[in-house]
């Protein structure tokens, strides 16, 4: 199978296993998608956003995931329980809850993709968040945005990634 489409369907598939396991939201409750487009600037379409460097010998590149206030706080909500924090205690859980979330997503993709035979490097996730943030992949590929659509808002997930030539 073609290393672009393997990454892009294990991305999508460990998005939609985490939501679902973690925060009981799959594709016929309550999620929905909508058409993958190429992204041409770097501005977030989210509130809060997650990026993740992913290395192989085939290829150089990064996810990340941008969530809206909403969408994050209902998933904390949703898998951490009922919370009588502050609003400020709320947003400090939520920006944690998105870098738990990429890792767990990147984590599952890691997985898939080592039963195809390859092996994926991870670095730590880098937390962005406020108005108008900007999310800048590490390579000069393209970037693919794909939006979910929840009950809540919208969430973002953003592919951005080279082939090596070794």
């Amino acid at each position: 199978m073609n290393i672009d489409i393997l990454v892009i369907n294990a991305l999508l598939d460990s998005f939609m296993k985490v939501l679902a396991r973690m925060a009981d939201i799959e594709l016929k409750t309550g999620l929905r998608t909508g058409e993958p487009e190429q992204k041409n600037d770097t501005l977030a379409r989210g509130d809060i956003s997650c990026i993740m460097p992913l290395n192989s010998t085939e290829l150089d590149g990064s996810i990340a995931i941008s969530f809206s206030t909403p969408v994050i706080l209902d998933l904390a909500q949703r898998m951490l329980g009922d919370s009588d924090d502050e609003n400020e205690d709320k947003i400090a859980t939520a920006l944690d809850l998105t870098g738990e979330i990429t890792n767990m997503i990147v984590g599952g993709t890691k997985k898939i993709l080592s039963e195809h035979g390859f092996d994926i490097d991870m670095a730590s996730p880098k937390l962005i968040s406020g108005e108008n943030h900007k999310i800048n992949h590490h390579t000069g590929g393209s970037t693919i945005i794909l939006p979910f659509y929840l009950d809540s808002g919208e969430a973002f997930l953003e592919i951005n990634f080279d082939r090596n030539t070794v």
